[in-house]
């Protein structure tokens, strides 16, 4: 649930991509475990860590009386660069669904790509990611392992304006805790294009990279490039609520900060979704 008070949403604004865990969980039902052992699958034949116990992923949520769903091979893998790594990211679009949401979520690592900002500004505030492709950096991130119904979920989340397309992304190396690898994955590709300092895409630095290339900026210190460029002169803080507060200020806004924005250049791309 995003805060309602302005100071809260402020802070929440400035807090993207809020909190990364930074070990595999299993998010279940608003709650998330951290993943110890993989196994094969990490629902039919992980542990997770429970009260300080190692466990059975399988026992435990039967003790819960929790329906798992399928396992690895009957769910999507999608790239999370940004704050769908975060559980708390993931309550806010999973959390008030009927029934049970069981999601397993990988650490992994990307070759070849960086994780930047992209020129949208959110509906809360916040300036998102977007992947990257940038040679010899590897990026740490996630794969979210969704089933049909909640990649139906995350749709409307992501792709329901003109900020993010659902594309199959081909011909990458990604590395995933557990020892699996994957040469091709699902992502939310950013349309509007990554925000551009001195000619190249900005890190977040929130998210950790090798032989990072780019220049990594804190979410405050890019509000504040965003704010310089397309709002001059009003306070940082009057910005960001602006941005929450009219729809068409943002889009106003964000026009002006797409005008110097780099595309998303990975080539090997199938784009499969753009609206709903």
């Amino acid at each position: 649930m995003e805060p309602e008070s302005q100071s809260d949403r402020l802070a929440f604004a400035k807090s993207y991509p809020f909190a990364l865990p930074r070990r595999s969980y299993i998010y279940v039902n608003g709650a998330h475990y951290e993943l110890e052992d993989h196994g094969p699958c990490p629902l039919r034949a992980g542990r997770i860590r429970v009260a300080g116990r190692l466990v059975p992923t399988a026992d435990h949520l039967a003790r819960l009386g929790v329906e798992a769903g399928p396992g690895l091979e009957g769910r999507v893998p999608v790239i999370a660069c940004g704050a769908n790594q975060s559980p708390a990211h993931l309550k806010r679009k999973f959390g008030r669904l009927p029934g049970d949401t069981v999601i397993p979520v990988s650490r992994a690592s990307l070759d070849d790509f960086d994780v930047v900002y992209s020129c949208h500004i959110t509906r809360y505030g916040s300036i998102p990611a977007m992947l990257q492709h940038v040679p010899e950096t590897r990026v740490a991130l996630a794969v979210n392992w969704l089933t049909p119904a909640q990649l139906a979920r995350m749709h409307p989340t992501e792709v329901a304006g003109s900020s993010y397309a659902y594309a199959r992304l081909k011909g990458i190396r990604l590395a995933l805790d557990g020892g699996r690898k994957l040469v091709a994955a699902f992502a939310y590709v950013g349309l509007c294009g990554c925000f551009a300092h001195d000619g190249a895409a900005i890190g977040l630095a929130a998210v950790a990279a090798d032989h990072r290339q780019l220049k990594a900026m804190s979410q405050v210190q890019v509000q504040r490039l965003a704010r310089d460029r397309a709002a001059p002169g009003i306070a940082l803080d009057d910005f960001i609520q602006g941005n929450i507060a009219a729809p068409g200020l943002r889009a106003e806004r964000m026009a002006r900060l797409e005008a110097g924005a780099l595309p998303f250049a990975w080539p090997h791309m199938e784009v499969l979704e753009t609206s709903i």
